[in-house]
Formats: structure tokens, sequence, C-alpha cells
């Protein structure tokens, strides 16, 4: 910060018709003192005397308050802390000295910024002395006036409150992406400079009514659009400023989550999947849901029932399979998640009811694929005692009604399943692409009506079809 120093006439005075030449000095330095000049009209031993309108010629010095000197030489200062620098700062470009009388610019004087020394002729009467400081700042300059009137041998005090502080200089204002996304932090970061070693402190506004402090701040868009955002560095000569322009654009859809309700489920089995989504922008919002395999709409609607955030879909196959949703908002901005369900068998459920001693259930098992590895685990309940099942898997088939269950076409039996034993479970692997299932109620001494619930597993699709039922 630089402050103009006071400055008094000494000695000098000399008449020179009808004007007064002045020799004035005008340094500069640091502190806080203000700049006192004395003009002085005529002085000494009172043997001249001047009445109004007569001039006189005086040199201007510099008059230091108490404990301060100043070399004009060296453009020391020397205070009773110790030297000063009072040259002036590097970003004062011209010092001028302005000087009007009867409401018209007298003089426009150029200081010398190396000397800070001007000799100037002015004639007795109502003068105006302004002093113009401009610098390499844009729009930044110090001025300030002092009017009286000048009567030659009166001493007259000229006071200028001029402080040179200049305010801080915004270099750059950037933003860490200028095209972000509604609700998406970013950072901006300010950085200025104050020519005269000032602190300096930072503000920001958007101009929306967000608000932050400091040179590196976090900036979260709530609207779209463009915006201008503007860092404010302050320091004791005021304030600059710099922007740095943004385009917000539309944030896609935000997945929270998506479950299936099993994600190990056996092939052919109903899973229901829900996506937890929604829009930073309140935008109402599709789904479109995939399994990857494609194929036409109407084997799409077979494998996913419903629609929206919550689908059902059928587990058609063995092994995993990724589904995956993708959730658009109204002006297509999209977003996407998947699941993997891991199909383990298929499985397929045979249940009903029999009646007495010797009726039978039959089923044909069509479409199997030769290897496969087949699991059928049943499970009895009776309503009297002495009762029990015959399961058998004949690989004998023909048309409806045909299978052959005697002995040597029997591939996998359980002859004695009672509602007494744990389920019972046969396995066998497929050599053919057909097979049959007898279930029959035996008796041991009277027995009555019962029911069976069984499961059947495979690695692959089958079509199970009942072609005979005894309830």
């Amino acid at each position: 910060m630089i402050q103009l120093y006071s400055i008094a006439a000494r000695s000098g005075l000399e008449k020179k018709g009808n004007s007064m030449s002045i020799a004035y000095k005008l340094p500069m330095a640091i502190t806080g003192v203000i700049l006192v000049a004395m003009v002085m009209a005529g002085c000494g031993s009172g043997s001249a005397s001047y009445s109004r309108g007569d001039s006189s010629t005086a040199r201007l010095e510099l008059n230091w308050p108490d404990g301060y000197g100043y070399d004009q030489s060296t453009g020391q200062l020397t205070s009773p802390s110790g030297p000063k620098n009072a040259t002036l700062p590097s970003y004062v470009t011209k010092v001028t000295l302005t000087i009007s009388q009867g409401g018209a610019i007298a003089a426009t004087l150029d200081v010398s910024l190396d000397t800070l020394t001007i000799d100037f002729t002015i004639p007795s009467g109502d003068t105006t002395f302004t002093i113009t400081v401009e610098t390499s700042i844009p729009g930044v300059a110090f001025t300030d006036s002092v009017t009286m009137y000048l009567t030659a041998g009166e001493p007259v005090t000229l006071v200028f409150n001029l402080v040179i502080n200049a305010p801080p200089i915004v270099d750059s204002v950037t933003a860490s992406d200028t095209s972000p996304q509604t609700g998406t932090a970013i950072m901006l970061a300010c950085s200025a400079r104050d020519l005269d070693g000032d602190a300096i402190t930072y503000s920001w506004s958007d101009g929306e009514g967000w608000s932050a402090n400091g040179a590196t701040v976090s900036y979260v868009p709530r609207s779209r659009g463009s915006k201008t955002i503007t860092c404010y560095a302050s320091a004791t000569g005021g304030t600059g400023s710099g922007s740095v322009s943004i385009t917000v654009i539309n944030a896609p859809p935000v997945i929270n989550s998506l479950t299936a309700s099993d994600t190990a489920p056996d092939a052919n089995e109903n899973v229901t999947i829900t996506c937890d989504a929604w829009d930073p922008e309140q935008m109402e919002l599709s789904y479109s849901w995939s399994d990857g395999v494609g194929g036409s709409a109407r084997s799409m609607n077979q494998r996913f029932n419903g629609g929206g955030s919550t689908v059902t879909y059928m587990t058609w196959s063995v092994g995993p399979r990724t589904i995956t949703v993708t959730v658009t908002d109204d002006e297509g901005a999209t977003a996407t998640r998947s699941i993997t369900l891991n199909s383990a068998k298929f499985s397929y459920r045979i249940a009903d009811d029999l009646c007495l001693d010797g009726c039978d259930d039959i089923y044909r098992l069509e479409g199997m694929t030769i290897g496969d590895n087949l699991s059928f685990t049943c499970d009895a309940m009776t309503y009297g005692t002495g009762t029990n099942y015959d399961i058998a898997v004949s690989r004998n088939f023909g048309a409806i009604g045909s299978c052959d269950f005697t002995t040597g076409n029997i591939v996998a039996r359980d002859p004695d399943l009672i509602d007494t034993e744990p389920p019972s479970t046969i396995q066998w692997t497929s050599t053919q692409n057909n097979y049959c299932i007898d279930f029959e109620e035996t008796c041991a001494g009277g027995c009555d009506d019962g029911s069976y619930v069984c499961t059947l597993t495979s690695n692959f699709p089958i079509t199970i079809t009942e072609i005979w039922d005894e309830d």
C-alpha cells in the first residue's frame, strides 16, 4: 500500500510579475501518512509585501512527521522502525498534476516517475490541484483534489487523501468440467495476485443463490442450462473478479439397485426382478428388459412377464443368464444395470391324488436330451394304513396308454414309498428321447385314498403329459 506524504514550502520566494513558480516535489512511500503540501505565496522577514494578484516562486519539499525522513536521491524513507522503500509500485504508469483556475484547466503536468518532482508557475487566485495516478491494471486509477484561494504572502495547506493500493488481479477461473450433468459435483479454482502483497480472500456466486468461500470450492449444479460462476478476490485495495462459464446438461437416471427373488433358480422357474431407479430432474422413467438372447416379441414375452420397474422372468435354460434393464428418461438419457441368474436345473412339479389299491397315474416324458441326468423326488401322503406307492420309470414309450412297465423296461424304481419315510429320489441318465413314469398305489391289507407330490429336475427342457389318471 502506498500513501502520499506531507510536503511543505520552505524557501526560495521570488517575485516574477504575475506568476508564482513552484518546484513541486511529489514523493510516494509505504505507510499510512497523508500528503500535505503547503504552498506559500510569500515569506521571509516581512520586508516584502504582496497584494492579491501578485505572484512568487516557491519550492515544495517534504515535511515528514516526527521520526520520519526521506532521501530523494535514493528513494529511501527512514522511520522509527527502520528504512522503508519509498518508490512507486510497479503497476503505476503515470502521475499527473492538474491545476485549474476560473473553471478552466490552467495546466496538466506529468510528474516524473523517476524523481517524482515537477516545476510549475501559477498566478494567485482560486485554484484546484488534482493528483491522478494511473496504473497498468484495467479500470484502476487513483485521484484526489484540493481547492483553495492562493494569495501572495499567505501560506496555504494542501491535503491530498490519496491511498495507492490496487485491488487483486484475478488471473484465471477454471472448472474441472465445463459441461457437467445436473447433480454432479465439479471443482472450481480461482487464481489471483495482489500487487501490493496484501492477503487475499475469495468468495463465489452463481447468480442463483449459491455461494462459497475459498480459492478452490466444490459446486453441484441443480438445474440445466448455461451458467456464469464468478470468483471475487478481495484485499485491502478492493475487489477483483473473474468468471467461468459452464453448460449444465441433462443427467441420466440413477439406478439404486437391481434385485432378483432368486439368483440361483431352477430352470423353468419364474423369478421376480425389480429395478429401483430415480431421475435427478424428476422426469418420468421407462424400463426395457433383455436377457441377451433376443428373438421375436412373442418369444420375449414368453420369457418376460409384466413391465415397468418389476418383471417376472422364466428361466428357460440351465446355466448363467444375464438380465439387463435399461432405464430411460423423457429426453432419452439412459442408465443400465445387469444381474446374473445361474439356473442349475429345470424343475417340474407333479402332484395328484390316487384312489384305492391298484390305481395308476401315468405320465409321458417327451423331448428329452440323450445323456441328460434326471432326478425324480417324491413324497407320499395316505389317509389310511398300509398304503404305499410303486414308482417306476420305463423306457418303453409308445402311443398314449401303451407304456410298458414290465421288468425289462424299467430303468429306475422305488417299489415301496410310504408316508412315514423321507421323500424318495430315483435317478437315471437318458439314453432316448421319451420315457414313461407310473405311480401305482398298492396295499398290504387294506388301504385308503392317498396323494403324492413329486419334482422332476433335468439339465434340459422336457415336456410332461399325464396320459392315465385314476383318482
